[in-house]
């Protein structure tokens, strides 16, 4: 699916973001981030983890790519449950991607057991 590079100018373009408001939060000049695209080289590995943090991914997906990005929105933002300044972790994440893997069955079962925790947490 890619290259971190690719990974990262499409991040910058599915949140609308610019490449100068990422140069700022990563404290960087400009022209660094746009030498990445001009050159597709990917970002130093020290850099990889703060770009991520700043689009809040999972890390994994800026590196395997493995996550579609609109996976990733619309986890981020589950309107159902969420308020938009609630934002999933890496694990819900991860959760939530190895539970849409399942077969029916398995949710099934993966349902009931979240029921048999929540009364339980409900009790308390």
């Amino acid at each position: 699916m890619g290259t971190i590079n690719e990974r990262l100018f499409q991040l910058i373009e599915s949140d609308n973001k610019s490449q100068k408001e990422l140069a700022l939060y990563l404290n960087i000049d400009e022209s660094t981030i746009s030498s990445w695209k001009r050159r597709g080289t990917d970002p130093p590995s020290e850099i990889i983890m703060r770009i991520a943090e700043y689009f809040q991914v999972p890390v994994r997906y800026l590196i395997e790519g493995n996550l579609k990005i609109t996976d990733i929105v619309d986890l981020r933002y589950a309107p159902n449950k969420l308020g938009p300044d609630d934002h999933l972790t890496d694990a819900e994440v991860d959760f939530c991607l190895k539970y849409r893997q399942l077969s029916p069955q398995h949710k099934s079962m993966i349902d009931k057991i979240m029921e048999i925790a929540l009364d339980i947490d409900y009790k308390k």
